[in-house]
This record gives structure tokens, C-alpha cells and sequence, in this order.
């Protein structure tokens, strides 16, 4: 088999609790992080991406900018919505120029291609100097809370959870979002940007032409304005098209035609950039990443973009380019790629990704997620293979997990069709990384949540803007679908079937008899009706809410032999809502209750609650029950309370030695599954397994009998030279060790990480400390997967007086 270009980023980072310590060859591992979360220290000045481009203040939007004002002023998020083109980035342009001129901190940001873990890391180093730390969502909040700001977000896709957890990373500022599409539900306020009104657009086409209109050019620029329903960027393009048509003064626009001859006129060039705009949607495109698809060079690149913006057809955007939706009906015969093509772009976007550093793939992000998901579509699977071994790193050093996530689940697709045992082994062990430190391992019900998400931020869902090639679409099909079937595949074993950790009891097909709403309404008010009538205890069953007010806060609550709230969920615009609920541990008769917050409309259900039957004695069983160092282990725990949480750990204590463990809630049979150990080893070959349940305080155990990895020839380590002196650096190198699992080193309480290479060899830098003192100073070295110690003394002398 081919060896397989895996990148050259390596590094470690710290996430919420944990270290992840990145290896682009053999995978990464996730520990604990020992002692509090790292120093951070807020900017002097707040960071950000760089404000559009958008000329002069934009036209006719007095009314508008007022409206945001005024709720800015009252403490309410904004989003601003419209399609691309009628002037959201302007607005939000001319919000930043009057905040800063009022003596506010600003921060915007583009959220064009990337999911909402990435917005949120680009928000926070906006903020703080922290290149190799993201904390976890409550730091997060404190850390923010001291950052009074104007925050923008624009060109924003994600949910109405994700704007959740955008407020809650910015509680201490006013937050706006532009977007395509509703996404703020009722907490907060939404303005629908339209196109102009006549006498505005008439006005911006004379800021454009840079005179008043003649008389006789009044009636087709009127008429122009009708047919372009008054969008800025239409009316730009066809003022521009009649400026120069026949070198004539005259104002005689004809928008269809001046989209395709700016099309037809284009160079080769221009037309395969424009080519590759097409495949990203809204993903803004670098020169340099341009050049290197296209091998043209860098210059040569920035001046064929330049000119695309330049003639509308393709819009700057923070020192990249985005593509422009052509109208419906414009007739332009606009460029398409050849099977030879994308397979060319793919395979140079997979060298490019080798030899690129972290920080440039990480900006290059939404450009990699579209390119490789439309690899995947066209079946070029060893491209999307080799791009994704060398991004996902990357993505995870740079703390992009949001695309690292998508990655991994379109490289795992790859390495399906390859049927390549080591690269399936490499994908499924990073998923199992990243859900171990973000607290989702195993967790099957998250998939279709991410699935419509990753949908949504593809344009593939309705009303947003698809791109009109085909690959666009086929590859936004396959990546949600991936990533839907990831949270079962990801943390399959080859040797046994897929965990089912916190998946929900499959409740029957709801038949949703209609149940009577409360006395003090009438039918027609509200309503709540529920998929069963009586459901096991612990088990899930369906509820479905209707005739509340559009956007309300719905609460879903219980009461019976037991009382307390199910869900809150958020009424759609025709007042409906739905959810999958868990029932009641404490068998009974229930009423459930849906209350609307805003409007008091409320409906209620009976429902019974049925005991379990007889669960046995708790039991832990283990798979494998003798895995190698590093490898997951799959944990089953029966005989639980039915809906209890049961807390899976390695060692003596929850937490575990290294940071071991997961967590699983127990189905309507008290059955519980985890997968964890990715990447755990501590040199103890018997380690115990506990389950615990923390509702019946019930425990089981197991134990895991592990198998070293066997390190490479003798063990030895040395120094490049002894004595040695305060303030020095010294290179130390060592061998046998197992290759490419972590070897930690130690020296006066201050510890890293490095990597074995293939040879089991080992090399890093040590800073004497300025303060040492003269004697033995010991380097304490030791890799937990081979069970392998050594140590390295050297001695400490004062350094010698300078001669006078």
C-alpha cells in the first residue's frame, strides 16, 4: 500500500478540562489537564476580521439603521436577513463606523462557511490571547462577560440552538447577526432587508454614475429599478454594463445582457476562477489557496479575483473572495467543471493541505469542509482521504472543531470506499477524541441534530442559496448523511457491533391522538397531544404542541406521583412544536402540560407511566477485555434504573488516572453503553472499570488486563552536553520507545509532550531554569503505552564570570 501523506502539524492544546496532544502519523490523544485552566489575558485591542468592503453608506436605509438602534439601545439581539446582495454587510458596516466614532469596542466576525464551534473560536481570540486554549462554554461565558462590545456576525447560517449559544458567549455585549434566514426565533428582534424603494435606488444609481440622470434616462432607469425589485448589487452591475457600453454617454441598461457579456468576456483565467467560486457556495476563496488549485501564481491570482469583483461576479470579502449567486433568469452560460477538473483541484488541494501550516488550513476551512465533501460525491476517494488525514490535525490544533468534526466524518466515508483498515481506525479513534473531550461519547441522538445543521451551513436545505452545479449538492447530501450515521459509526469497534450510548428508546409510530386541552380555553386555542398513552418508565415517547403564539417559549411540565419540567421548546411560525420526551422513573398516572410563556395558552395530556420489570443484578462487561494501550473500550452496564445517568471510570476514583471515563444513559432495559480509553495508558497493565448509577447507587465492575506496546531496541536517553548552566537549552534524545505514541518528560515540576518516531526515537529542548540551582537536576522521562522510565541527570554549575 501506498504511504499516505499525513501534513506536518504536531502540537498540543488545551480544551475546556482536557489536553489533546496532536500526532498528524498516528493519531492524537486526550488527557486530563492537571491543575486550573491556563492564563488568558484580554486584548488591549479587541481583534476581529476586517470590515467588507461596501463603498459609501448605503442608500435608503435610514428607517432600517434606526430600527436597529433602538433595540440595541433596549438590550436585544438583532438579526439582519435578506439574500445575498441587498445590503446586509453594508448595514452592518455602517453600525461598526458609528459605534467606533461613539468611542465603542467592535468585533466582527465572518461566520461564512463555518459551524458555530468555529465562530465561537474565532470570537473568543477576537478577545483574548489564547492561541492554544478554547474553554469549555461556562469560562467561556465568564471570560466574555468582561468584554463590553458591539459583536457582528455576518453571513451566519446556524440554528436557532446556535444563536443560543452565540448569546451565551457574549453576555457582557449587544450581538447582530446578518443572515440569509430566520434563525433568532422570539428572543430577540428580526429585520427583513429588502431591495430599495424607487426614489433610493434611483439615487444610487446616480452615486454610481456619478451625475444626476437626464431627463430622457429617467423612465428606463425607473424601469430597471422594477425589474432588479430594487437590489443594490443589480442595480451596481447594470450601471456599470451601460457606463461603458459603446463608450456612448447614454444611460441604457439591459441587465441580462451585461451579466453574460461579463461572463463572456472573461479570459481563461478568469473563467476557472470563477469555475472554482461555483463549487464553494458562500466559502470565501484566498488567492493563495486559488493559486495553488489552478497553479497559477499567487499575483497573478489576487489581480483574476480582483477583476471577478470588480465586474460583480464575485464579492471581497476580508481579503478573500466569495462567489455571487446569478439571478434565476439571467441567461448566462456561466462555466462548469469536467470530471478531469475536479479530480485536478482535489488531488492539489490534498498536496497543498501536506505541506501547509495549521494556521492556514484553519483559514482555509470552509473552502477544505466544500472541496472534500464534493471529493467524497465524485468518488475521489484517495484525494479526500489524503486531504483529510492532513486537515483534520490541523483543524484540531487550530481549535476549529466545528470542521474538524466534518472532516473526520467525510474522511471516515473515504476510507470506507478504500476499505483502509489503518485510515478507518485513524478517523473512528479522532471522533472518539473529540466526543471524549466535549462530553459526546457515544452520543447516536446528537447525529441528526448535526446532520441538519451541516445541511443548513451547506445551503442544501430550503430556503437557503445552493449552488448551482450539481456537485454542490450531492456533496452537502453525502456530508449530512455521514455525519448523521457518525455518532454510531465513529465509535464502532472493528471487532464488534456499534455502541448505542444515549440513544432513546424507540418509541412506537406516534399515532398523535388529539387530547383534550385545558378548561379555560377553547379547542381552537391550544393543544397537546402525545404518541402513547402509557410508556415504561425511563422510556421516551412523542409530544406535539400546537396553537401557540409563532416563536413563544413553550414549557413542557409533569405532575403526578411525581412533578417537574420535561422540555422547553420554541413555537414554529405556525405555532407548533414537537419533542422527544423521556417519562417519569416513578410509575403512575401523569398529566403532562405544555404552557405558552408569552401568550398563557396552555393545553394538557394524560399519560401512565408503567413500571419496569425486574432488571437483575448490575453487571459490567468489557470489549475488547484486553485491549492495547490507547485502544477504546466498549463498557455495557445492565441492571440500572431505567433513565438514570451511569458514570463509567477507570482506576479508584471517578475521575479516573489520566482522565478515563464516560458517561451513558441507561434504556428502558437499564442497559448503559460508553466507549472511552482513546488513547489512555499509565503503565498499570490491570486496570478496574467501574459503573455507577446515580440515581440507585448501583455499581459494577469489570477489569481491563491491558498489552504494552513494545517499544524499539534498548532504552537510553542522553544529554548533548553536561555540566550545564542556568539559562541553558539542552537537546536530549533518546530511544526505545513504542513509535508514535506520546513520551512525557519532566524537569523541577514543569512538564511536556513529545512523540516517538518511527524508530522509536525521541528528541526535545529543555530550558534549564534561570534559577537552578548548582547540583543534580534530573529529567524524568517516561512513556505510558510501553511502560517504558528513564532518567537523565545533569548537574547544574554556576556560570562562569565574565573576564573583566
Amino acid at each position: 500500500m501506498a504511504k499516505v501523506r499525513t501534513g506536518r502539524v504536531d502540537g498540543q492544546v488545551v480544551v475546556g478540562d482536557y489536553n489533546c496532544v496532536i500526532n498528524a502519523a498516528k493519531g492524537s490523544t486526550v488527557t486530563v489537564h492537571r491543575g486550573g485552566p491556563p492564563p488568558v489575558a484580554l486584548r488591549d485591542e479587541l481583534g476581529g476580521d476586517r470590515l467588507p468592503r461596501t463603498g459609501a453608506m448605503p442608500h435608503g436605509r435610514d428607517v432600517e439603521i434606526a430600527r436597529v438602534d433602538a433595540w440595541l439601545a433596549a438590550d436585544r439581539p438583532v438579526e439582519i436577513r435578506g439574500v445575498p446582495g441587498v445590503g446586509k454587510s453594508a448595514l452592518l458596516r455602517e453600525l461598526a463606523e458609528a459605534r467606533r466614532a461613539a468611542g465603542r469596542h467592535v468585533v466582527y466576525l465572518s461566520a461564512s462557511g463555518l459551524p458555530v464551534d468555529d465562530v465561537l473560536r474565532k470570537l473568543f481570540v477576537a478577545c483574548y490571547d489564547a492561541d492554544d486554549y478554547q474553554p469549555d462554554p461556562a469560562r467561556l461565558g465568564r471570560l466574555m462577560g468582561e468584554v463590553d462590545a458591539l459583536f457582528l456576525v455576518d453571513d451566519f447560517a446556524g440554528s436557532a440552538e446556535n444563536v443560543d449559544r452565540l448569546l451565551a458567549a457574549t453576555p457582557g455585549g449587544d450581538l447582530v447577526l446578518a443572515t440569509r434566514r430566520p434563525c433568532l426565533g422570539g428572543s430577540g428582534a428580526s429585520l427583513e432587508l429588502t431591495g430599495l424603494g424607487e426614489d433610493a435606488a434611483l439615487a444610487l444609481i446616480e452615486a454610481e454614475l456619478g451625475r444626476s440622470l437626464r431627463d430622457e434616462e429617467r423612465a428606463p432607469a425607473r424601469d430597471l429599478c422594477r425589474a432588479a425589485s430594487g437590489h443594490p448589487r443589480a442595480l451596481r452591475r447594470a450601471v456599470d454594463a451601460a457606463r461603458g457600453a459603446d463608450g456612448g454617454p447614454a444611460f441604457e441598461p439591459d441587465p441580462a445582457v451585461v451579466t453574460r457579456a461579463l461572463v463572456d468576456g472573461l479570459d481563461g483565467a478568469a473563467r476557472e476562477a470563477l469555475l472554482v467560486l461555483s463549487l464553494l457556495d458562500a466559502a470565501p476563496l484566498s488567492a493563495a489557496l486559488l493559486a495553488a488549485l489552478t497553479g497559477a501564481e499567487a499575483e497573478d491570482a489576487g489581480r483574476i479575483l480582483e477583476r471577478l469583483a470588480a465586474a460583480e461576479l464575485a464579492v471581497p470579502t476580508r481579503g478573500a473572495y466569495r462567489s455571487v449567486p446569478p439571478p434565476d433568469d439571467d441567461g448566462t452560460d456561466r462555466p462548469s467543471p469536467s470530471a478531469d477538473d475536479l479530480a485536478l483541484y482535489f488531488r492539489r488541494l490534498a498536496d497543498w493541505a501536506a505541506t501547509a501550516s495549521a494556521r492556514e488550513i484553519a483559514d482555509e476551512a470552509a473552502v477544505v469542509t466544500r472541496l472534500l465533501a464534493a471529493a467524497v460525491e465524485r468518488g475521489a476517494h484517495e484525494a479526500a482521504r489524503d486531504l483529510a488525514r492532513a486537515a483534520a490535525p490541523a483543524l484540531q490544533r487550530s481549535l476549529r472543531w466545528g470542521s474538524w468534526r466534518t472532516v473526520l466524518a467525510l474522511g471516515l466515508v473515504a476510507a470506507r470506499e478504500l476499505n483502509s483498515a489503518d485510515d478507518l481506525h485513524y478517523f473512528r479513534h479522532e471522533e472518539n477524541v473529540r466526543k471524549r473531550v466535549l462530553g459526546l461519547a457515544g452520543a447516536t441522538a446528537a447525529g441528526g441534530a448535526a446532520a441538519g445543521g451541516l445541511l443548513a451551513l451547506l445551503g442544501a436545505k430550503g430556503g437557503g442559496v445552493v449552488s448551482a452545479h450539481p456537485v454542490a449538492f450531492g456533496a452537502a447530501t453525502v456530508l449530512a448523511l455521514t455525519v448523521a450515521g457518525l455518532g454510531v459509526a465513529a465509535a464502532a469497534r472493528d471487532d464488534g457491533p456499534p455502541p448505542r450510548v444515549h440513544g432513546p428508546v424507540a418509541a412506537p409510530v406516534p399515532s398523535w391522538s388529539r387530547t383534550t386541552p385545558s378548561a379555560t380555553m377553547s379547542p381552537s386555542d391550544a393543544w397537546l397531544r402525545l404518541s402513547v398513552a402509557s410508556v415504561k418508565a425511563g422510556a421516551h415517547y412523542g409530544a406535539r404542541v400546537g396553537g401557540m403564539e409563532p416563536g413563544e417559549t413553550v414549557v413542557l411540565s409533569w405532575t403526578g406521583p411525581a412533578s417537574g419540567r420535561a422540555e422547553t421548546l420554541t413555537a414554529d411560525r405556525d405555532g407548533t412544536a414537537e419533542a422527544d420526551v423521556r417519562a417519569a422513573t416513578d410509575p403512575g398516572r401523569y398529566t403532562i402540560r405544555a404552557t405558552g410563556q408569552r401568550s398563557g395558552r396552555d393545553a394538557s395530556a394524560p399519560l401512565t407511566v408503567e413500571g419496569a420489570a425486574d432488571l437483575g443484578a448490575p453487571a459490567l462487561r468489557l470489549s475488547p477485555s484486553a485491549p492495547r494501550f490507547g485502544d477504546p473500550i466498549q463498557a455495557t452496564a445492565s441492571g440500572f434504573k431505567p433513565g438514570e445517568t451511569v458514570i463509567f471510570y477507570m482506576g479508584m476514583t471517578r475521575y479516573g488516572h489520566g482522565g478515563a471515563g464516560g458517561d451513558a444513559e441507561a434504556n428502558a432495559s437499564g442497559v448503559a453503553v460508553a466507549v472511552f480509553g482513546d488513547g489512555w495508558a499509565n503503565g498499570n497493565r490491570n486496570v478496574m472499570v467501574h459503573a455507577e448509577g446515580l440515581t440507585s447507587k448501583r455499581e459494577a465492575a469489570a477489569t481491563a488486563h491491558y498489552r504494552p506496546v513494545q517499544g524499539i531496541g534498548r532504552l537510553a536517553a542522553r544529554a548533548d552536553r553536561d555540566p550545564v548552566h542556568p539559562g541553558d537549552t539542552v537537546t536530549i534524545t533518546g530511544t526505545g520507545f513504542a513509535p508514535g505514541w506520546n513520551v512525557e518528560w519532566s524537569c523541577s515540576g514543569f512538564g511536556l509532550t513529545t512523540s516517538a518516531r518511527d524508530d522509536g526515537t525521541i528528541e526535545f529542548m529543555l530550558h534549564v531554569p534561570d534559577d537552578a540551582r548548582n547540583g543534580r537536576l534530573d529529567v524524568h522521562i517516561s512513556q505510558w503505552a510501553s511502560g517504558r522510565k528513564t532518567d537523565v541527570a545533569l548537574h547544574v554549575q554556576p556560570r562562569p564570570s565574565a573576564t573583566p
